[in-house]
């Protein structure tokens, strides 16, 4: 049974977007620290490998972020695994568009993996990925505390036998639809045995249920774009969730959940927490953060008079 106040969730994921990534740099007072790094950030491959996105607040808290990424012709990515920042995906990354903009619902993170990769090397040569239009908003006042970026280059030295397999086993969806493959991993392989993922849309009332299949994957053809709940349940006991948004050019979306993630994530925790109280009225959590807001405005100018005073 799907609980009532996740769709009411995801109805809200839009109204906090626009708030932090839609505030002015005014509210950047103290020196932003917060760094967006690939790791490795450089090295010499011509097999597959995994590259990291990294976002570290350096003592800051932060729960938002955004970035465009932008990957070389030398390299294509295969897969993507959601890493433990806890996002609930705005922008969901792909493996054709590595750019991601996701907010963490009701809590915060200080150094997290946004998410994991697998690059195959296509071409020999210099390989670059790049990031640009990078921020990150401070738990709390929505401040933007983004600071650095390490973008990432790599020596590729051959050409990998898994290019023959990219995009070969993906099935076109229909005309405006999409497919989506979902990747489940634990290191416990008790969390995976009759594990299913129940996929909750927020504007319709058809919810897709699957089991996982003996690789642990299932695969929901031709759905609707939109956003969407995702949820793995064991034994009818939730063992991960996250939130995606399905849009974009790229119909063929394949990601990954990793269930040792999941401990600190927000969506897991109980039903009657405070957000999710103040969830049931999209309206009073806007005004709350509107508050927030203000509230930021007066302490920052109170701030600067009193460095004024000093001076």
């Amino acid at each position: 049974m799907i609980k009532s106040n996740v769709m009411k969730l995801l109805s809200t994921i839009f109204i906090i977007s626009t708030f932090f990534f839609a505030l002015p740099p005014f509210f950047t007072v103290f020196a932003a620290e917060t760094s967006m790094s690939f790791s490795p950030s450089s090295g010499s491959y011509g097999k597959p490998f995994t590259i990291n996105l990294v976002l570290d607040g350096h003592g800051d808290k932060f729960n938002a972020a955004q970035a465009t990424i932008k990957a070389s012709s030398q390299v294509k990515v295969q897969d993507i695994t959601l890493g433990d920042c806890n996002f609930s995906f705005i922008t969901t990354p792909t493996s054709k568009d590595l750019s991601f903009a996701g907010v963490i619902l009701s809590s915060y993170a200080q150094k997290c993996t946004v998410y994991s990769a697998k690059v195959i090397p296509t071409e020999k040569g210099k390989a670059d990925i790049s990031i640009t239009a990078g921020s990150v908003k401070r738990y709390g006042d929505a401040a933007e505390i983004f600071g650095s970026k390490q973008n990432a280059a790599y020596a590729i030295t051959d050409v990998s036998k898994e290019i023959d397999t990219l995009g070969s086993k993906d099935k076109q969806p229909q005309k405006d639809k999409y497919s989506l493959l979902l990747k489940i991993q634990a290191k416990d392989e008790k969390q995976l045995q009759n594990a299913e993922v129940i996929l909750t849309p927020v504007s319709k009332k058809d919810v897709l249920k699957k089991k996982i299949d003996t690789k642990h994957t299932v695969h929901f053809e031709n759905i609707a774009s939109g956003i969407y709940d995702v949820t793995v349940e064991n034994n009818n006991k939730k063992v991960g969730e996250t939130i995606i948004n399905v849009s974009g050019s790229n119909h063929i979306l394949t990601l990954g959940i990793d269930l040792d993630t999941q401990k600190n994530n927000p969506l897991m925790k109980d039903a009657q927490s405070f957000f999710s109280k103040i969830s049931n009225n999209p309206l009073i959590l806007g005004g709350i953060l509107l508050f927030g807001v203000i509230f930021g405005i007066i302490i920052t100018i109170l701030l600067m008079k009193l460095i004024g005073r000093k001076k």
